[in-house]
C-alpha cells in the first residue's frame, strides 16, 4: 500500500530499479534503490520526481476515499456493466491470427559492439554522464540501464564504459535488419528502430499448405489453429532470427501470439536471443496471462501501476476480481478487462498506405539559455524536418515547440498558419517565434531539451483538394461542413496532442472511415473530446511523450526520464493570434489531476452538446464555443464591427436628439450584404425580438407614442444591441 505525504520529502519511486527490464531480474533491488536514491538527492530531476510522487500519493488517497463511498446499487451496476464487457470481448475474441513481436537485443550497445569487439566483454552504456540509451546485458547485472543518468549508473558499476551514441549507424543497421524481416511479411509495423511487428499468418498458411498439401481455403476457415499449425510457426520464426544474426551478425528476441498484446509481453521471456509462443487456444492463453504481472503490459505504465498497486492489484487476474472497484473508480475499464482476457489487436496497419500525421526532432543540451544558441539549435532542427517532410511528400500547417526545463518542467507550445508547407526557413521562423515568446516571459530560465514538431499534414498530392490558401475567404457553407476529412486536414486540434498525442504516438490513428481509433483496444469515436479522454484512460498515463510512445524495449525508452509529465492547457496570453495554443507543466494547476485530464481541460459542455474550438470565417480566428448561439453571437460582432465602432460615439454622448431616430437600419447592417444570408438572418431576428420586447415594456407604462415614435423605439434598440455587441467583442 502506499500512504500519503503531505510534504516533498516523499521518496519518489520512480526513480528506482525498473525489474521489469530484460536482464535485471534477480538483482538485489534495494541496494540498488539506495545507491541511487542517494546519488539522486539535491539535483533538479530528484526534487520533480518529489513533487510529483506527492501528487501520486495525494490522487491515491482521493481515489481511496471513493471506493468508501461506493454504494451497494453502484456496485451492482458496474458488476453488471462489467460483465457486459466481458461477454462482449469474448465473443470478439480472435484466436487464428498469427502475430510476431521482434526487439532487437540491446541493440545500441550490440552495434558498437559489432563494430568493436573488444567491448562484448566489459560493462559498457551508449550515452553519456547525462543520460544512457542502453546497455549489455553485463552492465544490467549492475542495475545499469536504459534512461538512466550517467553519472548514477557510474555509482553503480565504476568500471562501465560510456560509447557516444552514433544514430547515423543505427539507422542503417536498423534498415538492414527491417530489409530482412520485410520479406516475410512487407506490411510490417515499425515501432521503433528495434522494434517491429509483423503479421506471418499469410506466410505461414501459404508455407504449410504447400508442406502437408492443404488447400488454403481449409485452413481461413479455420476458427482456432491447430498446434502444428502454432509448431510450424515457432520454426519459421527461428529461421527468421537465425537470418537476422547471420547476415547483420545482430541478435533479436521474438514473441509469437494471436494478437498484439500477447506477442510484446512474450518477447521479454526468453531474452536475450530466443522466442516464446503462447498458442492461440483460449485455455493457454488465460494461464499465461494469469502469471504476468500488469506492469509487463503495454499501456499501464509507473503511474497506473503504482494507484493499482495500492490497491492490491498486481496480477490480471486481480482486474477482474476488482472489476467492480475499478469500474466505480475510473469509468471505462475495457482496456483492463482486455489485459485480464488476453485481448489484443490483430490489425497492423501498412506504414506505406497510412498518412503518418506528424514528424518530430528533438536535442538533449547539457544546459542551455542563449536566445542566438537555442535559435541555431532550431535551425538544425528545422532543416532535418523539411527534409522529412519533403521526403514523405507532405507539407504541414502546424509547428509546436517543445522545452524541458533544466528542472525537467515542460513547456510546449504550438502554432497553425494560415497555409501549408514544407520550407524550412518557415518552420523556423515560427519556431523562433515561439522561443521568442516564451523567453521574453522567463528570461532566466534555462534548458536541458529543445525540439520543433510539425503536425496537420497533407499529402502534396492531395494538396489542391485540401489546402486553404491564405488569400482564400470561407463561407459560411463551407465554413459549417462537418466531414470527417475536412476536420482531420484543416481543424485538428493538434495542441490536445501533447499531452499524448492523438496521432503522434503509436497507440492512435485515423481508420479507414475518417474516425479516431484507439489502437490498444479498437475503439472508434468521432469525437475529439471523447477520444482524448478515453485516450488517457486506456494507455493508463503510461508517460508517453508528445513526441512518441515510450515503450519497455532495449533501446525505446524515454531516455529524459519524465514520462507521466502532467500538463495544463491554456489559450495564450501574451499572443492576440488565437492559433497559437499552449501547454505548460505545472505542479499547481487547478485544471490537473495528477496526470489526468479534468473535464475543464477536455472541453466543457453546455446542454449536452460539447465545446469546440471553431474558426470564424470573418476575423478567421479559433475560438471555444460552446453552444452555437455563442457562435453566431461572435459572428454578429464580427460582421458589425466597423459600425459597432461609429455606435461607440452615439453611446458616449447619448444623443437624443431626433437625427439619431432617422438612422435607417440597413444603413446599421450594411456590411452583411454580402454575407450568406444565414448570419444576417439571425441578426435581423435578434434585433426584431428585442425591439419587440423593449415595445411591450413600453406599453405597460401607460405612455402613448405615435408611429414615429415607435420607429425610433426600435431603431434605438436596435443600436443598443449592436453597443451591447460591440462592449462584449471589446472585453
Amino acid at each position: 500500500m502506499v500512504d500519503s505525504m503531505s510534504t516533498d520529502s516523499a521518496k519518489p519511486e520512480f526513480i528506482n530499479l525498473n525489474v521489469h527490464k530484460a536482464g535485471l531480474d534477480g538483482l538485489d533491488q534495494q541496494r540498488i534503490n539506495q545507491i541511487i536514491q542517494e546519488a539522486s538527492k539535491g539535483s533538479n530531476f530528484y526534487t520533480f520526481q518529489q513533487r510529483r510522487q506527492k501528487r501520486i500519493n495525494e490522487q491515491i488517497e482521493q481515489l481511496k476515499k471513493r471506493a468508501n463511498s461506493i454504494t451497494d446499487v453502484q456496485r451492482q451496476q458496474a458488476m453488471k456493466k462489467a460483465d457486459m464487457i466481458i461477454a462482449d470481448l469474448e465473443q470478439r475474441r480472435v484466436l487464428n491470427k498469427i502475430i510476431v513481436h521482434f526487439d532487437m537485443d540491446m541493440f545500441f550497445a550490440a552495434v558498437e559492439i559489432k563494430k568493436d569487439p573488444s567491448l562484448a566483454d566489459v560493462p559498457m552504456a551508449v550515452g553519456s554522464l547525462s543520460m544512457i540509451s542502453t546497455s549489455n546485458y553485463i552492465a544490467r547485472r549492475f542495475g545499469v540501464r536504459s534512461a538512466m543518468a550517467g553519472f548514477i549508473a557510474k555509482k553503480l558499476c565504476p568500471q562501465l564504459k560510456l560509447i557516444k551514441p552514433n544514430f547515423k549507424n543505427y539507422a542503417a543497421e536498423s534498415e538492414f535488419v527491417m530489409n530482412i524481416i520485410r520479406q516475410y511479411d512487407p506490411n510490417l509495423r515499425t515501432f521503433s528502430l528495434d522494434e517491429v511487428f509483423i503479421d506471418l499468418t499469410d506466410f505461414v498458411f501459404d508455407g504449410y499448405s504447400k508442406k502437408n498439401n492443404i488447400p488454403l481455403e481449409d485452413l481461413y476457415c479455420m476458427d482456432v489453429l491447430s498446434d502444428d499449425i502454432w509448431q510450424f510457426t515457432n520454426e519459421v520464426v527461428t529461421e527468421i532470427r537465425a537470418k537476422v544474426h547471420e547476415e547483420s551478425r545482430l541478435t533479436v528476441s521474438a514473441g509469437i501470439a494471436c494478437n498484439t498484446l500477447l506477442a510484446k509481453v512474450c518477447t521479454d521471456i526468453n531474452k536475450p536471443n530466443g522466442q516464446f509462443m503462447v498458442k492461440g487456444q483460449r485455455e493457454e492463453i488465460m494461464d499465461f496471462v494469469s502469471q504476468i504481472q500488469i506492469r509487463k503490459f503495454t499501456g499501464i505504465g509507473p503511474v497506473r501501476d503504482q494507484i493499482l498497486s495500492a490497491f492490491n492489484i498486481v496480477k490480471p487476474t486481480d482486474l477482474f476480481n476488482e472489476r467492480v472497484l475499478l469500474s466505480c473508480l475510473f469509468g471505462d475499464i475495457d482496456y483492463y478487462l482486455r489485459v485480464y482476457l488476453g485481448i489484443g489487436s490483430t490489425h497492423l496497419s501498412n506504414n506505406e498506405s497510412v498518412q503518418q500525421k506528424s514528424h518530430s526532432r528533438e536535442r538533449t543540451v547539457g544546459e542551455m539559455s542563449n536566445f542566438d544558441d537555442i535559435c541555431h539549435l532550431l535551425k538544425d532542427i528545422s532543416h532535418r524536418l523539411s527534409n522529412d517532410l519533403k521526403n514523405e511528400q507532405q507539407i504541414c500547417k502546424t509547428i509546436t515547440l517543445k522545452l524541458k526545463k533544466i528542472n525537467f518542467e515542460m513547456f510546449i507550445k504550438c502554432k497553425t498558419i494560415d497555409h501549408y508547407t514544407d520550407d524550412e526557413q518557415i518552420v523556423f521562423r515560427v519556431g523562433k517565434e515561439l522561443l521568442s515568446q516564451e523567453m521574453q516571459k522567463s528570461p532566466q530560465n534555462k534548458y536541458r531539451l529543445i525540439g520543433l514538431k510539425v503536425s496537420n499534414l497533407c499529402n502534396i498530392s492531395n494538396a489542391n483538394d485540401k489546402v486553404v490558401l491564405p488569400s482564400d475567404q470561407l463561407t459560411l457553407s463551407k465554413f459549417f461542413q462537418t466531414s470527417t476529412k475536412r476536420k482531420a486536414i484543416e481543424s485538428e486540434p493538434d495542441s490536445t496532442h501533447s499531452i499524448d498525442q492523438i496521432d503522434d504516438s503509436s497507440d492512435s490513428n485515423f481508420n479507414e472511415n475518417g474516425e479516431l481509433e484507439c489502437n490498444l483496444c479498437e475503439r472508434t469515436f468521432t469525437r475529439i473530446t471523447k477520444f482524448r479522454y478515453h485516450r488517457q484512460f486506456c494507455r493508463g498515463n503510461t508517460g508517453d511523450s508528445m513526441y512518441g510512445l515510450s515503450s519497455d524495449s532495449d533501446d525505446d525508452d524515454d531516455c529524459d526520464g519524465d514520462g507521466d509529465g502532467d500538463y495544463s492547457y491554456s489559450n495564450s496570453d501574451n499572443n492576440k493570434d488565437n492559433d497559437d495554443e499552449s501547454f505548460v507543466e505545472n505542479d499547481d494547476n487547478p485544471y490537473i489531476n495528477n496526470g489526468e485530464l479534468s473535464s475543464d481541460t477536455i472541453g466543457n459542455k453546455q446542454d449536452g452538446n460539447e465545446a469546440q474550438f471553431l474558426k470564424c470565417p470573418v476575423c478567421q480566428s479559433n475560438t471555444l464555443f460552446n453552444t452555437n448561439e455563442d457562435l453566431n453571437r461572435h459572428i454578429d460582432i464580427c460582421l458589425n464591427r466597423e459600425v459597432c465602432i461609429e455606435l461607440t460615439a452615439i453611446a458616449d454622448k447619448q444623443k437624443s436628439d431626433d437625427s439619431s431616430s432617422n438612422m435607417n437600419i440597413d444603413s446599421l447592417v450594411s456590411p452583411m450584404k454580402n454575407i450568406d444570408s444565414s448570419a444576417s438572418s439571425h441578426l435581423c431576428k435578434s434585433n426584431k425580438k428585442k425591439s419587440n420586447k423593449k415595445k411591450r415594456r413600453t406599453s405597460t407604462t401607460g405612455t402613448d407614442r405615435t408611429s414615429s415614435s415607435s420607429s425610433s423605439s426600435i431603431i434605438q434598440s436596435a443600436n443598443q444591441t449592436k453597443i451591447d455587441h460591440y462592449y462584449e467583442w471589446r472585453k
